[in-house]
């Protein structure tokens, strides 16, 4: 009996009491340590939901992508100031070497390149001008039509002289239909043709192509042609809109008649695209 006490002295429950109040200690700590923690990240919550909710405000307001279309404006524009330097100095270069030589071949088509391009940001940065004149808004599909048919000329330019270079042939002498053709090229007559065109559309003030001729074009003459002819058609469509009380009866009359040609001319023109590409 006397050991059955002894083994349950006080000192053994104080021993254990020890532990336990040991044991505690450190759950304690860790959830007061926790505690902070989870406060620190409901405030990063917070403050990340109060900008996100103030990005969407904004965005719904119009100013982000008002930001973002002048950001894309000026982009293109240091582009174009980019390349107008690089053309410069590039010319420079040009009138110091020998005409003939392939060093002045080399730079000649460094120069086409970064004139190309130039027009390739030229053409994004009116896209971008266009859009933030709308409202910062995209443009229609008939809104970019003349900006897309331009992009793609350049961009067959920029494939023509790419290939003409990688044969190793001096500038201005690969028969491509973007360069200056050689004077034996048998397209000498088609750039005859073209010239005469033009200097009867000069004298005449407007040149409508019969089916024929349209027929004899080139697919890269009749995407010029058409997007020369809508940009008549434009700029008929605005004299008449700003300067219609100015004009002569007869001249209304003309101009009139002229957008009625040359949207006509577009129409067969996109005909006759039509069915080259049903013929490849």
């Amino acid at each position: 009996m006397t050991l059955n006490d002894c083994t349950g002295v006080p000192g053994g429950g104080s021993g254990g009491g020890t532990g336990s109040s040991a044991s505690s200690a450190t759950p304690a700590e860790e959830k007061e340590e926790m505690s902070d923690f989870d406060k620190k990240m409901e405030e990063n919550r917070a403050k990340q939901n109060a900008e996100m909710e103030q990005r969407q405000a904004d965005w719904e307001s119009g100013k982000t992508q008002a930001e973002a279309y002048q950001n894309t404006k000026q982009l293109h524009e240091n582009r174009i100031t980019s390349a107008n330097n690089k053309i410069k100095l590039l010319n420079e270069q040009l009138a110091k070497k020998t005409p003939g030589t392939k060093e002045y071949s080399d730079i000649q088509y460094d120069i086409r390149e970064t004139e190309l391009e130039r027009d390739l940001s030229q053409v994004k940065l009116d896209k971008t001008n266009r859009q933030i004149a709308k409202g910062n808004a995209p443009l229609s599909k008939g809104e970019k039509e003349d900006l897309v048919m331009r992009e793609d000329l350049v961009n067959q330019e920029a494939d023509s002289l790419k290939k003409a270079k990688k044969t190793g042939a001096m500038y201005g002498t690969a028969s491509t239909e973007s360069m200056q053709p050689k004077t034996d090229s048998p397209k000498t007559d088609e750039v005859k043709k073209e010239e005469k065109a033009k200097e009867e559309e000069e004298a005449d003030g407007l040149k409508v192509y019969t089916n024929e001729e349209l027929a004899a074009m080139s697919v890269l003459n009749l995407k010029k042609l058409k997007l020369d002819s809508n940009s008549k058609i434009t700029n008929r469509k605005v004299a008449l809109k700003t300067k219609k009380a100015m004009m002569k009866p007869e001249k209304i009359t003309q101009t009139e008649t002229e957008i009625t040609q040359l949207e006509e001319q577009v129409k067969r023109i996109d005909l006759e695209l039509s069915n080259r590409k049903e013929t490849e």
